[in-house]
């Protein structure tokens, strides 16, 4: 089965973490969310067609799907998916800070936001919480990265549970909430 460029796709990837929706096209990924996460505006992806294991996939999919894979089994992830997000300027900049956090490692809110103001954005950590609150890209753009300023954990759309355990398959340890060192 052949697809449009313009074909927006959505695709179910089993993770041992629950399930995982990846909408892409041919040429891009625009979202990757937990199924029970409910945080992202799928009326933002109206048209979209379903595809299962057996369908020929774009190769931005196939890289996604490698990209969990790797993921999942503690391996080196080198290849990011050609990604396209729609927010504003604002939630741009934050998402482009959140691609900055390095695998295994952790920022705050507050880190987050000295960031941006150093880039001249005026910011502040509570509006740097709401631009990670709405990340389309789930794990690629590690919003699950993002701290409390004592290294709690704080929200995530999927689950402090599975934050929890996200930053424990990248090698961190947590004790009682909060990463330790």
């Amino acid at each position: 089965m052949q697809h449009k460029d313009n074909t927006v796709l959505k695709y179910i990837y089993k993770s041992k973490l629950g399930d995982i929706e990846i909408f892409v096209n041919e040429d891009y990924l625009f979202a990757l969310f937990f199924s029970d996460s409910n945080t992202f505006d799928t009326t933002l992806i109206k048209n979209h067609e379903t595809i299962s294991n057996n369908s020929i996939k774009p190769s931005v999919l196939t890289e996604t799907i490698h990209y969990l894979d790797n993921y999942f089994n503690g391996e080196a992830v080198n290849k990011t998916p050609k990604i396209k997000t729609f927010g504003s300027f604002f939630q741009e900049k934050v998402w482009e800070i959140l691609k900055s956090i390095p695998l295994g490692k952790t920022m705050t809110y507050n880190e987050l936001s000295k960031e941006l103001e150093k880039q001249g954005i005026p910011s502040c950590p509570q509006a740097v919480g709401n631009a990670v609150k709405r990340n389309p890209v789930s794990i690629i753009i590690p919003c699950h990265r993002v701290i409390g300023t004592k290294g709690q954990l704080t929200g995530y759309a999927g689950g402090i549970e599975r934050k929890t355990q996200l930053l424990e398959i990248e090698g961190l340890s947590i004790r009682s909430g909060r990463i330790i060192s």
